[in-house]
C-alpha cells in the first residue's frame, strides 16, 4: 500500500510521465501526411482557379453556339420558305399548261429529205391558215431524228406537229355514234355544220390573208350555231321545245342560215388578189367539231395544193 502511494505521488510530481511517448517514426509519418495533404489542397486550389478562369469562356461559347443555332434555324426557315414559294410559283405557271390538252400528229419521213419536205409543206399549210376561222392551225412543230430506227436510211426523221385538241372528235365520230344509238342529226344542225364547212372552204378557195381573223393560237370558234338545246346535240329528231308552239319551231327551221356575206377580199384592207387552194381530202373524218359542238373545223392539210391544178394527161 505504501509503495503504491509513493508511486502515485511520484507521478503527480512529474506530469510528463503520464504523456505517451512518441518515437521518431511517428513524427516522420505525420510530416509526410501533412505534406501530402498540403500538395492535394494546392492542386485542388489550382484546378478551382482554372475552372473559375474558364467559366466565363464556357459561358461565352455556349451563348455563341445558341446564337449560331438560332441564326442557322432562321436561315433554314427562310430558305425553306423561298423554296416553297418557288414551288407555288412553278405550280401556278404550269396550271394552264397542265389543264390544256393538245393533239400530237406524228409524221414519219423514211425517205430522207423528200419526205421531210412533204411533211414541212403540211406544216406550212397550218401556218398559212393559222389566222383563218374554221381551219385548224398548228400550235408548234419539231423535226426529230429517229434513234436506232431501221430502214435503209439511217438519217430518217420524224416531224411532230402539235395541234389543238377537240374533245368531241370529228364528224365521222358523230355519224358512228348516231348509227349505234339509232339517232339522226337535227336538220338545222346538219345544215349549220355543212354551212361551216362551206365557209372554211370559201376562205381556202379565196385566200387573201384572213383580214379580221383571230390572232394565232386563239381558239377558232367562227360561229356559235344554236343554243345548246338537246335537239341540237344530235340526240334525235326535233320534236318541238317545251313552251314553244310548233309553228314558231317551223319558222326557226325556215329562217335563213346565213345573211349575205361580203368576202374579205372585198373589204378594206383585205389584201391583194385572192389565192386559191384546194383541200383535196374533204371527208367526215377530216372535219373536227369544236367543243361547243356547233362549229366544224377543217383538218389534215397534208393534201393541200395550190388551185387550179394542172392536169397533163
Amino acid at each position: 500500500m505504501e509503495s503504491s502511494l509513493t508511486e502515485l505521488q511520484t507521478l503527480m510530481e512529474n506530469p510528463d510521465a503520464l504523456r505517451p511517448r512518441r518515437n521518431s517514426l511517428d513524427d516522420k509519418d505525420s510530416t509526410q501526411l501533412r505534406a501530402i495533404l498540403r500538395e492535394k489542397n494546392e492542386k485542388i486550389a489550382m484546378l478551382t482557379a482554372e475552372f473559375d478562369a474558364h467559366r466565363a469562356d464556357f459561358r461565352s461559347t455556349i451563348d455563341t453556339l445558341e446564337m449560331a443555332s438560332t441564326e442557322t434555324e432562321r436561315v433554314y426557315e427562310k430558305r425553306i420558305e423561298e423554296l416553297m414559294q418557288e414551288i407555288r410559283d412553278h405550280e401556278s405557271r404550269t396550271d394552264d399548261v397542265d389543264s390544256a390538252q393538245y393533239a400530237l400528229k406524228k409524221i414519219r419521213c423514211p425517205f430522207g429529205a423528200e419526205s421531210v419536205a412533204q411533211a414541212m409543206r403540211e406544216v406550212d399549210a397550218y401556218r398559212l391558215f393559222g389566222r383563218t376561222p374554221g381551219i385548224i392551225h398548228a400550235v408548234d412543230h419539231a423535226v426529230a431524228s429517229e434513234r436506232g430506227g431501221g430502214g435503209d436510211d439511217p438519217g430518217a426523221k420524224t416531224v411532230y406537229v402539235l395541234l389543238p385538241y377537240y374533245k368531241r372528235g370529228n364528224l365521222q365520230d358523230l355519224i358512228n355514234a348516231n348509227a349505234v344509238n339509232n339517232a339522226t342529226f337535227p336538220e338545222r344542225r346538219l345544215m349549220l355544220l355543212f354551212l361551216g364547212v362551206c365557209r372554211a372552204l370559201r376562205e381556202m378557195h379565196h385566200y387573201t390573208g384572213t383580214a379580221g381573223a383571230p390572232a394565232p393560237g386563239a381558239p377558232s370558234e367562227p360561229m356559235e350555231m344554236g343554243h345548246g338545246d338537246e335537239d341540237d346535240q344530235g340526240h334525235g329528231p326535233r320534236r318541238g321545245r317545251a313552251g314553244v308552239p310548233d309553228d314558231e319551231d317551223a319558222e326557226a327551221q325556215e329562217a335563213p342560215l346565213m345573211a349575205p356575206a361580203t368576202h374579205a377580199s372585198s373589204q378594206p384592207g383585205g389584201g391583194g388578189p385572192p389565192t386559191s387552194y384546194a383541200h383535196r381530202d374533204i371527208k367526215p373524218g377530216n372535219i373536227m367539231i369544236t367543243d361547243s359542238g356547233n362549229a366544224p373545223i377543217l383538218m389534215d392539210l397534208g393534201s393541200l395544193a395550190a388551185s387550179p391544178l394542172p392536169i397533163t394527161s
